[in-house]
Parts: C-alpha cells; sequence; structure tokens
C-alpha cells in the first residue's frame, strides 16, 4: 500500500491519496527503497509542486513527519525550496510555523534564507 501511496504522489493522483490514506496500518512516513533518494510521499509531492497533496498530508495525516530526511539529509521543506516550488514552501510554513510545532523549522528557515540569498 504504501508504495501505491507514493507512486499516487508521483503522479499528483488526489482521488488515489485520499482513497489509500484511510488504509489501517499504512506507513505515510515510508521511504522507497527502490527509489536512490529513499523519498517518502510527502518529499515526492513537495518536489514536484503538489500542493493540493502537500496540504492534505499536513492537515490529514497527524502521522506524517515533516522532518523526516531523504538519503541526501533534506526534508520535504528543504526540497520544495531547492526546485523552486514556492507554494509547497509557504503552505508548509503556513501549516507548521503558524499553527504547528516543529522544533527543526527553525534550522530548516535558515537553511533556507543562506539558499535564496546565495541563490539570488
Amino acid at each position: 500500500m504504501e508504495l501505491s501511496l507514493w507512486r499516487a504522489c508521483r503522479v499528483n493522483s488526489l482521488d488515489s491519496v485520499l482513497t489509500l490514506l484511510p488504509t489501517p496500518g499504512l506507513d505515510v512516513n515510508w521511504c522507497n527503497p527502490a527509489e536512490k533518494v529513499h523519498s517518502t510521499a510527502l518529499h515526492i509531492a513537495a518536489r514536484y509542486g503538489h500542493v493540493a497533496l502537500v496540504k492534505l498530508f499536513l492537515e490529514s495525516c497527524p502521522a506524517i513527519n515533516v522532518n523526516k530526511t531523504s538519503h541526501y539529509e533534506l526534508t520535504p521543506l528543504q526540497i520544495a525550496a531547492h526546485h523552486g516550488m514556492e507554494e509547497v514552501v509557504k503552505v508548509i510554513f503556513h501549516l507548521f510555523l503558524f499553527f504547528g510545532s516543529c522544533p527543526l523549522l527553525v534550522w530548516q528557515l535558515i537553511f533556507l534564507f543562506f539558499f535564496f540569498i546565495f541563490l539570488f
């Protein structure tokens, strides 16, 4: 089931994700071992700018780990910023900076500050 969720996020299939999320025992933080980056469904949604999927995960999955890192030690927020997915970055900031508790988000803010300073 986790692979199906990961694949649904890759192709931006909101309907499939909505169908899969209520599955008992589904690990929403599962990393795809067949992919060299070892990303989660949230990493994939953030990477490709699938804003609706990112919002869905963050608003309706209390078990989602926004600080889970990929093989390259990048969080979904960092991946979204690296790939220029501004809307995803805004969604994660809005939902976790203002409404959630995310201790690593402070370090991610510092990372993004320096990332955008050197990028532009």
